[in-house]
């Protein structure tokens, strides 16, 4: 069994308004999410489902373009359903992340979630498992 971690930075100590997030499979390889503006991150919620399911929208439009799009990122709004937003998120990966967990956000729950408290935020855990 293999696990992977989807790691979010609050602000408000809220769920809903992650600023940046990054995702970690099974070999260490990440995409790493990051707004452009603290304040447009809380305006918009960019990241806003704790399931991960947004995270997994953004994941798989990257896996879906990721031969059309420019290395080493593009950027994507989630509420759109576009990647034409370069105002709203970059998105930075490695060739080699698997985009093979990209059903496993989508389809389950995570196994574990905790927190980790920084002097001014909170980063949220959560770790799936998958065969």
């Amino acid at each position: 069994m293999s696990t992977f971690e989807i790691h979010m930075k609050l602000i408000d100590d809220s769920i809903y308004a992650p600023y940046d997030a990054f995702i970690i499979d099974n070999n260490g390889n990440k995409i790493l999410f990051t707004s452009v503006d603290e304040e447009i991150a809380k305006n918009h919620n960019l990241i806003d489902d704790s399931s991960g399911c947004s995270i997994g929208s953004y994941i798989y439009m990257l896996n879906r373009h990721k031969d059309s799009q420019p290395a080493p990122g593009f950027s994507y709004h989630a509420h759109s359903g576009r990647a034409d937003h370069p105002d709203y998120v970059t998105v930075e990966y490695n060739d080699n992340f698997n985009f093979d967990i990209i059903p496993v956000i989508w389809e389950s729950d995570p196994e574990s979630a905790y927190s980790i408290y920084h002097d001014d935020y909170r980063e949220y855990v959560e770790i799936y498992n998958y065969l």
